[in-house]
């Protein structure tokens, strides 16, 4: 006897068999701080490189990207005005 229900629970008993066998490995344990390990690093420092990298370039481009990661940043505003100093040809 061909009964669609039959079918249906032998292919639910197969796939919870299936997945039954699979394992999840463990997750790691955290690992406390090293003494002596190094800082946090000074996120405004990292900015700061980067509006000096940005410097170096000297390129609208380059001012235009650290905007767009820092637009409320200080360093923002000058690198505005560096735009508009490489715009209008005045150093």
């Amino acid at each position: 006897m061909n009964h669609p229900a039959v079918g249906l629970t032998m292919m639910v008993v197969l796939t919870v068999s299936a997945c039954a066998a699979v394992t999840v490995p463990e997750a790691e344990p955290h690992q406390p701080a090293q003494v002596g390990a190094a800082p946090a690093r000074d996120g405004d420092a990292a900015v700061r490189e980067e509006f000096e990298r940005a410097e170096r370039a000297g390129t609208i481009a380059a001012y235009q990207l650290f905007i767009a990661r820092h637009p409320r940043h200080e360093l923002a505003q000058q690198a505005r005005d560096r735009i508009d100093r490489i715009q209008t040809g005045s150093r």
